[in-house]
């Protein structure tokens, strides 16, 4: 059966308590992305991201844009979120004053704030491609420095986004979230350790792929063996139980309840 769009962005207060101590105090271009289950869209996880580095290694983002990390997004929505039932739902971010609404951008290169929400719903992988509607609540800040949260949707097939409320679900659930230095801090060297894992492994991967030493059964036996010991040290990263991951342990936040 067809879902609805929802009419209403529909958050926890768990969830608006980590924007106010993340998005709400930073200048404009940061951005969280928002999970949730595609049953009913309540918005109930909230991971406030860095953005992608650039060739230099600086982030890349500015008082005006923001570019996402797709490798880090992809990372969470795959391995934290969808092992539990929740996908992503959409993207929180800051505008620059005056700029209330979704910007339409370039689709040919999926720049602007329309075409990244479009591409993404175009490549959803949610189980029976439920993800119909974005969630694009977008915050801007007056002189005093008091921000202001605007309510978007854009649904799939549509480039037109429509404007709609943002309501704060009460719950009993507490809100524990880590400082935004040290959420970046933790993001980042997730990031770097993922990288340098996979990176050790795909040469290990094409060293034995390209041995004329040994018969093809068994250079097919030890990629199969290094694939699966590469799943399982990826696991243990984001589980805190990787012997690197220690020194993640200070910055990581309890899980939501």
């Amino acid at each position: 059966m067809q879902q609805l769009s929802p009419s209403t962005i529909r958050i926890t207060r768990a969830v608006y308590d980590s924007y106010r101590q993340t998005i709400a105090k930073h200048p404009p271009e940061t951005f969280a992305i928002l999970g949730g289950r595609l049953e009913d869209y309540l918005v109930t996880d909230f991971r406030f991201c860095p953005p992608v580095r650039d060739a230099s290694g600086r982030y890349d983002a500015s008082a005006l844009h923001i570019n996402v990390d797709a490798d880090l997004l992809n990372w969470i929505v795959d391995h934290e979120w969808r092992p539990n039932g929740k996908f992503i739902l959409g993207v929180w971010h800051s505008h620059p004053p005056g700029l209330t609404r979704p910007s339409c951008g370039d689709f040919a290169n999926t720049y602007g704030d329309i075409a990244f929400f479009s591409a993404c719903l175009a490549n959803d992988d949610s189980p029976d491609h439920n993800w119909h509607t974005f969630l694009a609540p977008i915050t801007t800040f007056a002189a005093d420095g008091s921000d202001r949260i605007h309510g978007w949707t854009l649904t799939r097939g549509e480039v037109a986004p429509r404007a709609c409320p943002v309501e704060i679900i009460e719950s009993a659930a507490t809100a524990v979230v880590v400082p935004a230095r040290d959420a970046l801090a933790a993001a980042e060297l997730r990031v770097v350790m993922v990288r340098n894992l996979l990176q050790r492994y795909a040469i290990e991967i094409e060293r034995v792929a390209r041995s004329r030493a040994l018969p093809r059964a068994q250079r097919a036996q030890m990629i199969d063996a290094l694939s699966r010991m590469r799943a399982a040290e990826l696991r243990d990263i984001f589980a805190a139980r990787h012997p690197l991951s220690a020194i993640l342990t200070p910055l990581q936040s309890p899980p939501h309840a």
